[in-house]
């Protein structure tokens, strides 16, 4: 098989690319064969690398404007029609250009095609599709695929609504993967992140707190930066690493300098293992859930490349979980859900199901209530400081809650299932008769709504399949 996506190794600190490296591993482990294929981010990156034994194609390079977008889609479409075609299915991992390159090449060799319903909050697809004509033709265009895989029941509801047929969905909840766990001592995870860059030394002593995102204005570490000065004011000793790259690196580090905290604050860029960091933090910090609320409504280039996944939810924050770093995360109607996701469910679930998966998700997420600290996002931070002041004042208690969290999650959010779905999936496509849905419902195969639906309204009582809410 073929998975596409915008990123991958080595920028395993954007949440997309780890994700779709974790997949890529996970599937080869399940012995099929996987080939990955992402943009250049660099002239000078090589046009194939393999990592931990899967090939890796960067045949085209990512443009860096909006306009040229489209001729990047064309490029990788014909890419994938001249070299897909010794593979059974192409897995698109966002419903952008390349779902739609993915889509059509898949039509052209006449195998199966599944897209994802990526990203969380305001950077989900669909309201990145909102933002302009362009984006929201291309969203129409992915929704043509074999299937649609959506991670949360909310995003379920939210394709139905505009207009993709229940039969096409298959819901995948996300997972906590054991596998990405080591063991490494919190000292020499420290001892050897200094030997790398001096700026990441800590003593024994010293609370470690680690943020890793995109770097853009009003982003997670955007958000996480401007609490800097109260930190080290509250506690001298602490040490703040901010992980990853972006356009706005210069201005956060003008911001931190002007404030006089910069010598606490180490940004070394972006990391290809993600390992020793948590094994040598002591809190993980995720406020991307904020920075959605901050980003929805901005138009422009650079918000309609943008591709990160803020809050972190496929997997930055899975990860700290498996590694038993304590977590202060946004509490959000997402976050919360996705920490409380069920087993995952097939196509053509009726929509009283799918209404009653969210219901009441904060009872279902209890097991987390205690262990997790949770923040309330707004403009003062003061509901932030108080979960960080009592995190920092009582860390071996942090810890102990964070591994009773980590148990929790290997159990009821195990990554293993994830695997079985897509495996699942892949043999139903590639081994059934038809991949059709339902072939006796012509509007199975008709594309998305022309015009977005309002991503906050309920569904209809009875949403017949591939209900076109535009056509009544």
């Amino acid at each position: 098989m073929l998975l596409v996506g915008r990123y991958g190794w080595p920028h395993l600190t954007h949440d997309s690319a780890g994700f779709l490296c974790q997949l890529a591993e996970g599937l080869a482990r399940e012995q099929m064969h996987v080939e990955v294929v992402t943009p250049k981010h660099h002239a000078n990156w090589p046009d194939q690398v393999e990592w931990k034994g899967i090939r890796m194609h960067r045949p085209i390079a990512l443009p860096r404007r909006e306009w040229s977008m489209g001729r990047y889609g064309r490029a990788l479409q014909h890419w994938l029609q001249n070299h897909g075609g010794g593979h059974d299915v192409m897995i698109a991992l966002s419903m952008r250009e390349e779902a739609v390159a993915v889509v059509e090449a898949a039509k052209h060799l006449r195998i199966a095609s599944i897209v994802r319903d990526d990203g969380f909050e305001a950077d989900n697809d669909f309201f990145w599709a909102r933002q302009s004509k362009t984006a929201w033709k291309t969203w129409t265009q992915a929704g043509l695929a074999d299937r649609i895989v959506t991670p949360l029941a909310s995003h379920h509801r939210r394709l139905i609504a505009n207009g993709c047929s229940p039969a096409k969905l298959v819901r995948i909840a996300g997972g906590v993967n054991s596998s990405n766990t080591e063991v490494v001592s919190r000292q020499a995870a420290r001892e050897s992140l200094a030997n790398i860059n001096l700026d990441l030394s800590a003593g024994h002593d010293d609370p470690v707190l680690l943020s890793i995102g995109s770097m853009r204005l009003n982003s997670s570490i955007h958000l996480m930066s401007r609490q800097i000065p109260w930190l080290v004011g509250r506690f001298p000793r602490a040490k703040i690493w901010l992980i990853g790259d972006g356009p706005a690196r210069e201005t956060i580090h003008g911001e931190l300098k002007a404030e006089g905290v910069r010598d606490c604050v180490a940004m070394p860029g972006s990391f290809a293992n993600l390992t020793d960091l948590f094994a040598a933090a002591d809190v993980f910090v995720q406020m991307g859930a904020a920075d959605s609320e901050n980003l929805r409504g901005q138009a422009g280039p650079s918000n309609l490349l943008s591709f990160t996944g803020s809050p972190g939810l496929d997997f930055l924050l899975p990860t700290a979980l498996a590694s038993s770093v304590p977590l202060v995360v946004a509490q959000t109607p997402e976050t919360m859900e996705s920490l409380a996701s069920q087993p995952s469910h097939g196509t053509g679930r009726s929509d009283t199901a799918i209404r009653e998966d969210s219901v009441d998700v904060r009872n279902r997420s209890s097991d987390l209530a205690d262990t997790v600290g949770w923040f309330e996002p707004d403009a003062t931070g003061k509901s932030f400081r108080d979960v960080v002041r009592k995190f920092l004042e009582d860390l071996p208690t942090a810890r102990r809650n964070a591994e009773e969290a980590s148990k929790t999650c290997f159990r009821i959010l195990p990554y293993q299932r994830v695997l079985r779905e897509y495996v699942k999936l892949i043999h139903e496509l590639t081994h059934g008769s038809d991949r059709s849905p339902d072939v006796s419902d012509p509007e199975s195969k008709q594309p998305l709504s022309s015009s977005p639906a309002d991503p906050d309204q309920s569904l209809p009582k009875q949403a017949p399949p591939g209900f076109d809410h535009d056509r009544g």
